[in-house]
């Protein structure tokens, strides 16, 4: 069994899709994502499938990827 970031699991159990792998996997990828890495890209190809999931679903992806996002930015300096 994959294992999630914690803060992860907690928001995602709130709005009651933790138990959705698809999505749990798009978000631990954001997290996950390697420096040098696009994070534009790895957000565009699974916004698709997130989008299936509701609103909820596309602001906490939204949100990871913008947190991630500073995460490397600060990482960069």
């Amino acid at each position: 069994m994959k294992s999630y970031n914690a803060g992860l699991v907690q928001r995602a159990n709130k709005i009651g899709i933790v138990t959705e792998a698809a999505f749990m996997d798009a978000c631990q990828e954001v997290l996950e994502a390697p420096t040098l890495v696009d994070l534009g890209s790895i957000f565009s190809a699974h916004l698709g499938t997130v989008r299936l999931f509701g609103g909820d679903a596309v602001a906490l992806f939204t949100e990871v990827h913008t947190f991630r996002k500073g995460e490397l930015q600060c990482a960069r300096l």
